[in-house]
């Protein structure tokens, strides 16, 4: 049986400074790590993201890098594209 799968718009906790909704995400994905889960997740990001970040993330989700889009073109295109 295929387990379900999660993808997350991870774009706000993968950079670096992070703030508010940034930093509030980045933690929600160090959490989730930890749990016992029956489902997968992808976290998605974009040019923005930090190398650093993305290599710590790495080693506990997928992680998919796009160019980086103007917000628009995110929204309506590249994130609906991914999925």
């Amino acid at each position: 049986m295929t387990r379900p799968l999660i993808a997350v718009d991870a774009r706000y906790g993968l950079r670096a400074p992070r703030r508010g909704v940034g930093e509030y995400v980045y933690q929600v994905y160090r959490a989730l790590a930890d749990l016992p889960r029956s489902y997968d997740v992808v976290l998605y990001g974009d040019g923005s993201a930090e190398p650093e970040i993305v290599k710590d993330f790495s080693a506990l989700y997928p992680v998919r890098l796009f160019p980086d889009h103007p917000f628009a073109v995110w929204e309506q295109w590249a994130w609906p594209h991914a999925l």
